[in-house]
C-alpha cells in the first residue's frame, strides 16, 4: 500500500475540494471531494466518457460515501504545467481544439449522467 508523502490543497477549486496527494511511491494523485453527491455522479460518468475523447484525469477510485464521510473521487494527474502567464498563439489553438471537441460530445438528450446512466430531464 502506498502511503501519502503529503497532502496539499489545491487553490481556485470552486465546485470541491480537492487535494493534491504527493505518495512515497514518487505518484501524484488527486482526491476530489465535490459539495453534493449530484455532482460527485455527473463528474465521474464524464470523465469516464470524456477520457476516450480529451486529456482529462483518470478515476483511480470512486467512493459513495455515507452519512458520515462525504463522496470523493481519487484522480490521476495529468502531466503539465498551468496555464498562468501569457498564451502563445501555439497554446491558445490547442486549447480551441480541446474546447471545440468538447461540443461536439453528443449525449442521449437533455438531462444529466447519474450513477446509473442517463437521467432524461423533463
Amino acid at each position: 500500500m502506498t502511503l501519502p508523502l503529503s497532502i496539499d490543497n489545491v487553490p481556485e477549486s470552486f465546485s470541491s475540494q480537492v487535494y493534491k496527494l504527493n505518495l512515497t511511491s514518487g505518484e501524484t494523485v488527486y482526491a476530489k471531494i465535490p459539495y453534493n453527491r449530484d455532482k460527485l455522479y455527473v463528474e465521474y460518468r464524464m470523465l469516464e466518457m470524456l477520457r476516450q475523447i480529451l486529456p482529462v484525469p483518470k478515476v483511480l477510485d470512486f467512493w459513495s460515501g455515507d452519512d458520515l464521510v462525504s463522496d470523493a473521487l481519487l484522480l490521476s494527474e495529468i502531466k503539465g504545467i498551468p496555464c498562468t502567464g501569457a498564451i502563445d498563439d501555439e497554446l491558445a489553438f490547442q486549447i480551441g481544439v480541446f474546447h471545440a471537441t468538447l461540443h461536439e460530445v453528443k449525449t442521449p438528450g437533455y438531462g444529466v449522467e447519474v450513477l446509473d446512466g442517463f437521467q432524461f430531464s423533463n
